[in-house]
């Protein structure tokens, strides 16, 4: 990630031209808008993401809250200079997952007898993509990725987007308010004393109620003059709600992006998990070669015993007295699992063998044999599936399922040409299975 801002001329100064000044100061580069708008954000998330109210039209709330939570973000992290033009590529993949979210795709009745629009995969697969890509887009925006672009390390990244960054920053949105627009050093303000304020009104408002309570007892005209003010307001239980839950939910995204700002150095250093990986080749080569040949030879048995039905679901030929249901649906995920088993197996070899795979013939050669298998097996988990779609139809498990043969072998032919050329692909399949998800959200 980020060198140590220590020396104004540093070389990385291009790529992040934050001073070398305290977290505070470091703060004050998030706009005090961005901070307070946070919370009104947090609040029409709950109103275009998960409410229904009469007055809102059918479609199109979800797109709209997505548009506006990316001028919000971008607006609040322009202290931070893009990195690449990778995040307008995520952020595209976000807004067309939102318009696809908002297609009219029928209605429902809840059991309220509210009119709610059907949105495709209802099961909430593109609520998930949404938000992940979302939270991704902040550390590739900001350049917090550990290779600053989608690579390797992809695992780490999600972890530091998902958990770490906002957890380290969730004193932060205090922080920015308690300061406004005053220098932290100008301030009077202590955050400490502002949090033992704010919890001490608080604890003292019971006490104030009782009080009150009682005077309204002791004197007929107070007490009814308070009721009437009470009665003036009408209490919204609902909005309150969905208040505190989008202060919760917009706190995280701030935690999350206060950090990408505040941050100095990374939480994870590439190089470093690199150079400590390598102390783990322990493996003979011999030892890896015949692991790759018992496997290698495994699958050349099944493919073996497949026969002719080894893609004859393409042709719609079933073998024996099996229905096409039974048939198309006998070890598909069977056959998606040992595909993946395939991908651990290759990638523990590449941390474990005492030599690189690019520096060893044999491994090379074993290798993408392994990769040519784990292709006719997921061609093979293709063809059942695809006999099941024509028979019976599209679903979302079976869409979804489909997608996923398709990134299997997509990891597949990559991992392959990566070992051709010797450059890492997996940034691009991330990319490709990224924009491959994004017409699911359509059908």
């Amino acid at each position: 990630m980020d060198a140590p801002m220590t020396n104004p001329t540093d070389a990385n100064q291009e790529t992040n031209p934050i001073p070398a000044i305290d977290v505070k100061q470091r703060l004050s580069l998030i706009p005090l808008w961005a901070t307070i708008v946070s919370y009104i954000v947090g609040f029409l998330w709950t109103t275009c993401m998960v409410a229904k109210y009469d007055w809102m039209p059918d479609h199109g709330m979800i797109t709209l809250f997505t548009v506006i939570f990316f001028f919000w973000a971008e607006m609040a992290m322009k202290s931070i200079p893009r990195v690449g033009k990778e995040s307008w590529f995520w952020m595209a993949c976000a807004i067309a997952i939102a318009i696809g979210m908002d297609i009219p795709h029928g209605t429902y009745v809840d059991g309220k007898d509210d009119i709610w629009p059907v949105s495709p995969m209802l099961d909430g697969w593109n609520y998930l993509a949404l938000h992940g890509i979302a939270i991704y887009w902040i550390l590739c925006r900001s350049g917090r990725l550990i290779d600053k672009k989608t690579g390797s390390m992809f695992i780490l990244d999600v972890l530091t987007g998902t958990v770490i960054a906002p957890l380290r920053g969730i004193p932060n949105r205090i922080r920015r308010i308690v300061y406004g627009f005053k220098a932290p050093k100008s301030s009077a303000l202590n955050l400490r004393n502002v949090t033992l304020t704010l919890v001490s009104i608080l604890l003292t408002l019971p006490v104030l109620a009782i009080v009150i309570h009682l005077l309204g007892k002791a004197d007929n005209t107070f007490g009814n003059l308070i009721g009437s003010i009470l009665a003036s307001f009408e209490f919204d239980t609902e909005t309150l709600i969905r208040f505190i839950y989008g202060v919760f939910v917009s706190g995280f995204v701030f935690s999350l992006m206060s950090s990408c700002v505040v941050w100095e150095n990374p939480v994870f250093s590439g190089e470093k998990i690199r150079n400590a990986l390598e102390s783990f080749r322990i493996l003979p080569i011999a030892s890896s070669a015949i692991i790759y040949g018992i496997f290698i030879s495994v699958y050349l048995l099944f493919f073996g015993v497949q026969g002719s039905h080894l893609i004859g679901a393409f042709l719609a030929e079933i073998p024996g007295d099996l229905t096409a249901a039974e048939y198309a649906r006998s070890g598909f995920f069977e056959l998606c699992i040992v595909t993946t088993i395939n991908f651990g197996l290759i990638a523990a070899n590449s941390i474990l063998s005492k030599v690189q795979m690019r520096k060893n013939g044999v491994l090379r050669t074993m290798t993408m044999m392994l990769l040519i298998e784990n292709i006719l097996l997921a061609i093979t988990a293709a063809s059942k599936l695809i006999l099941y779609i024509e028979r019976f139809g599209f679903t979302t498990n079976r869409l979804l399922s489909f997608w996923a043969v398709l990134v299997l072998t997509c990891g597949c032919i990559l991992s392959i040409i990566a070992i051709y050329d010797n450059k890492s692909h997996f940034s691009k399949w991330i990319w490709f299975s990224a924009a491959t998800f994004v017409p699911l959200c359509y059908f």
